[in-house]
């Protein structure tokens, strides 16, 4: 079933996508079930991660440099490069760039022989980053584009990250929970990603058929955005082994996707969410040419 899931990521999260224009909007309840199911990947993914300090001391100072240029220092010049053309793009790209390192993003990343270790304290440090970064730094350059509070963005990025952390603790005590929840993570992660991209086209439906004309527009802008972010992973660690060059790209642009779409339905504009839905496509494009892309590389080094 892991291999299946592995192989057919993409292809499922597009069906996921078409399916979304099939059935009825979820209404009132559709913020409360995308958020149970961010704390469920969250918190499924917690048991990727090694609390024994001595395994993770060597690669932890690596991770937080890592974090503080990619998540705090590059967003804030994406968004200065971009605002002399359009305030719309700079802001959203400004935001997608704060989101962090996706919870797929250390299994693929060893699948195309990057850094496991590295990998995961790049995700655990940058999702715990995010519940100051993204309440502090989003509304500051927000303009008209945010229209919900910091405090309320907080708190939703509690739940939905610090919270999971606390809450599985005292299940990694039992040895067959931690081996399901460790051994079945991408089933976990996969189910509850559809379901989100699935719920969230739904809601956005009447705008999606409305705005076709945006679509390829939006696609492109938002792939080469993503190659950008790769790009950019890859030269952070540009002086580093090769493993450690490619958990950095592959951190940088597998990003949480389906955070930012479920953040950006909660507390941005409508226009935003449709930008970051082909964002999803254009994830998925991403991560289809990546795994074509770095063993090519891997091969003529």
């Amino acid at each position: 079933m892991n291999k299946f899931i592995r192989s057919n990521f993409g292809l499922m999260l597009l069906f996921s996508a078409f399916l979304g224009l099939l059935i009825p909007d979820p209404g009132k309840y559709a913020p409360l079930i995308i958020l149970v199911l961010l704390f469920t990947i969250i918190f499924s993914s917690f048991f990727q991660f090694d609390l024994r300090w001595g395994t993770n001391r060597n690669n932890l100072l690596k991770a937080i440099a890592f974090v503080l240029i990619r998540y705090i220092l590059l967003p804030v010049i994406i968004y200065y490069l971009l605002s002399p053309f359009s305030d719309f793009l700079a802001f959203s790209f400004y935001f997608l760039a704060l989101i962090p390192a996706g919870t797929s993003s250390p299994v693929i990343g060893h699948m195309v022989g990057g850094n496991f270790n590295l990998s995961i304290l790049i995700l655990v440090v940058s999702n715990f980053l995010i519940t100051i970064t993204i309440p502090l730094m989003a509304p500051l350059l927000s303009k008209s584009f945010l229209t919900i509070d910091a405090w309320s963005l907080f708190r939703t990025l509690l739940l939905t990250i610090v919270l999971p952390f606390f809450v599985h603790l005292p299940f990694r005590k039992s040895a067959r929970f931690f081996s399901f929840t460790k051994n079945y993570l991408p089933v976990v992660v996969v189910i509850c990603l559809n379901l989100i991209f699935c719920i969230i086209v739904s809601r956005n439906k009447p705008i999606l058929l409305s705005q076709l004309d945006h679509s390829l527009p939006y696609l492109m802008a938002t792939f080469l955005f993503l190659a950008f972010l790769y790009l950019a992973g890859w030269l952070i660690f540009y002086n580093r082994s090769f493993p450690e060059i490619i958990s950095g790209s592959v951190a940088s642009g597998l990003n949480n996707i389906g955070l930012a779409i479920s953040l950006s339905t909660l507390y941005l504009s409508s226009q935003i969410t449709i930008l970051f839905i082909y964002g999803e496509f254009a994830w998925v494009l991403s991560l289809i040419a990546l795994k074509r892309i770095i063993p090519i590389i891997i091969r003529k080094s």
